[in-house]
C-alpha cells in the first residue's frame, strides 16, 4: 500500500514539473568559491573582471543553471582577504558593474547561482584592479659613488608595477630609457656613469594602466679618481704626497693610510684643490701605503692607486715660515712654526741656529746657535734699519737648509701712538688674512708654504707653545 502511494506522487509530479523542483539540481553544497566548473554543471561559468574607468570594474559570466531565481556576487579587496556579499540580482542577468572602488586595491570576485534560498553552484574567481596610474615618485637624487651613481627618490604611490629611470645629459632631455627598470616598493638603483661628465636621471612610476609623471631631474659629474705618488727619504721620518687634481668641483680630499699591509685608516681630509700632503712623524724602516679619494656630499670618487713608501731617519726639514714683529725701538722678536710633536717630545728635533743679517745681505751671523724655545728676541738693533732672519732645524740626524720666508725681515721703530712698529714686510691685515686649506693640521701644498702667525693688541696668536721664560741678548722675558 505505501508503494502505490509513493507511486502516484512520483506521477503527479512527473505531470507538473513545475510545481514540484524548487530545489537545486545537485545536492547543496557548503558557500564556497572552490567548486570546479568541470564537476559543477550548475556554476556559473567564464566570469571576468574588466577594469574600465579609475573607480569601476564590469563584472560578465555565463549562466549554466536552468532554474535559478537570481545570482549572488560576492568580492573581496583583495586576493586574501575575505569575501562578502556585494549584491544579488535577478535571474537570467549574467553582468554587473562594480562602482566607487579604491583604485589602491584588486578587488575580486565570484558569483553563486541561487535557487529560492539554495546554491545550485559556483563560480570561479577574477580579480582586477581599477585602472588608475601610479602617483609620479619625487626627491630623486644622484650621488657618485666613483664610476657608479646612486639613484635614489620617494615611492608615493602605492599601485605601481615598478620604476623606470631614465637618463639624459643635461635636465631639459632628450631622455633615454636605462636599463633594467625595477620593481614596486623600489627606491634606489644604481647607473654606471662615465667621469666628469654630467649626467641626469628621473624616475618614472608605472603600472599596467600608463606611466605616472616623470620625478625631477636629479644631476651630477662623477668625480675623477686621482694620480697619486709618495715620496720617502728626503727628510726625517716623513713621507711626501702628491696627486693630480682632476676634478673641476670637489669639496675635499680623503686620504687612507695602511701600515705595512695593515688595516686602512684616514689620516687627513684636505680642502679643494689641494695636492700635496706631508705625513710626519713616522717609525723610521717602515713601509707605509696610501690611497686618496675626491668627494663632494656624500659622493665620491673612486679612490686613486696605491702608492708606497718607506720613512727614513734622516736630516730634519727647516722650519715652514720664520716671522718677525717690532717689540722695542731696538728690539726684534723672530719667531717660527714649531711641530707638534716637538712639545709632545716624539720629534728627532733637538732645538733651532738662528742667524740674522742686514737686509740684502748675505753675511749673516749665528745669534742663537741651539734655541730650544721656537722664538728668539733679539735686542740691541739700530733703529729704522731693517734687519733679516733664518732659522734651521737641528736634529739627532744633521741640520737642515736655513728658511726664512716673506715676514722674516723687520725695521725696529718707536712710533709716537707710544707702540712700535709692526713686521716691515705686509700688513696686520695681510697677515691675519693668511690660513691653511688642512682640516686637520697636516700639510697640505699651501702648509708647506708659510702662514704667519699674527698680534691683535699686543698678543702674538701662534701656533706654537709658548716656552717658559727665558733669557736671551741679556733680557728676560
Amino acid at each position: 500500500m505505501q508503494i502505490r502511494l509513493t507511486s502516484l506522487v512520483t506521477i503527479a509530479c512527473a505531470a507538473v514539473l513545475t510545481s514540484c523542483d524548487d530545489g537545486p539540481t545537485a545536492p547543496e553544497r557548503a558557500l564556497s568559491p572552490s567548486f570546479a566548473n568541470s564537476v559543477d554543471p550548475n556554476a556559473p561559468a567564464n566570469l571576468t573582471a574588466t577594469p574600465v574607468v579609475p573607480n569601476k570594474i564590469n563584472l560578465a559570466w555565463t549562466a549554466k543553471s536552468h532554474n535559478e531565481t537570481g545570482f549572488e556576487v560576492y568580492r573581496s579587496n583583495g586576493a586574501t582577504s575575505s569575501f562578502f556579499l556585494l549584491t544579488t540580482t535577478a535571474a537570467n542577468v549574467t553582468s554587473y558593474a562594480d562602482v566607487a572602488l579604491q583604485p589602491v586595491n584588486e578587488h575580486c570576485y565570484y558569483v553563486k547561482a541561487i535557487a529560492k534560498n539554495r546554491v545550485i553552484g559556483v563560480s570561479g574567481t577574477a580579480c582586477a584592479r581599477p585602472p588608475v596610474t601610479p602617483l609620479p615618485a619625487s626627491n630623486a637624487s644622484s650621488i657618485p659613488h666613483g664610476t657608479v651613481v646612486n639613484v635614489a627618490w620617494t615611492d608615493n604611490s602605492g599601485i605601481e608595477s615598478g620604476f623606470r629611470i631614465e637618463v639624459a645629459g643635461s635636465p631639459a632631455g632628450p631622455w633615454t630609457i636605462s636599463e633594467p627598470s625595477v620593481g614596486a616598493d623600489v627606491t634606489s638603483a644604481q647607473r654606471s656613469a662615465a667621469v666628469l661628465v654630467q649626467v641626469c636621471y628621473h624616475v618614472v612610476a608605472f603600472n599596467e594602466f600608463g606611466d605616472a609623471p616623470a620625478s625631477n631631474a636629479a644631476c651630477t659629474i662623477p668625480l675623477a679618481a686621482p694620480s697619486l705618488t709618495a715620496t720617502g727619504g728626503e727628510f726625517d721620518r716623513e713621507i711626501r704626497l702628491a696627486w693630480s687634481d682632476d676634478n673641476p668641483d670637489e669639496w675635499y680630499y680623503d686620504i687612507s693610510r695602511s701600515v705595512s699591509g695593515g688595516e686602512w685608516q684616514v689620516v687627513a681630509t684636505l680642502y679643494a684643490n689641494t695636492t700635496e700632503y706631508l705625513d710626519q712623524n713616522l717609525s723610521a724602516g717602515t713601509q707605509y701605503s696610501y690611497r686618496v679619494r675626491a668627494m663632494r656630499g656624500a659622493g665620491f670618487s673612486d679612490y686613486s692607486n696605491i702608492a708606497a713608501a718607506t720613512a727614513v731617519a734622516g736630516p730634519p726639514r727647516g722650519p715652514a715660515g720664520v716671522y718677525t714683529w717690532v717689540i722695542a725701538s731696538d728690539g726684534v722678536e723672530v719667531y717660527w712654526d714649531v711641530p707638534y710633536s716637538y712639545w709632545e717630545g716624539t720629534s728627532n728635533i733637538t732645538g733651532w741656529k738662528v742667524e740674522r743679517a742686514p737686509v740684502g745681505s748675505d753675511d749673516w751671523t749665528v745669534i742663537d746657535a741651539a734655541n730650544t724655545s721656537g722664538y728668539y728676541d733679539d735686542y740691541g738693533l739700530t733703529p729704522d734699519e731693517t734687519v733679516c732672519y733664518r732659522v734651521s732645524t737641528l736634529s739627532t740626524y744633521g741640520e737642515s737648509a736655513p728658511t726664512s720666508g716673506d715676514y722674516s725681515c723687520a725695521t725696529p721703530t718707536y712710533y709716537y701712538d707710544g707702540g712700535f712698529g709692526g713686521n716691515s714686510v705686509g700688513t696686520i691685515g695681510s697677515l691675519m688674512n693668511r690660513s691653511t686649506p688642512l682640516l686637520n693640521f697636516g700639510a697640505s701644498k699651501s702648509a708647506l708654504g708659510k702662514s704667519a702667525p699674527r698680534r691683535v693688541g699686543g698678543v702674538r696668536l701662534s701656533n706654537r707653545r709658548l716656552a717658559p721664560s727665558t733669557t736671551q741678548q741679556g733680557r728676560t722675558r
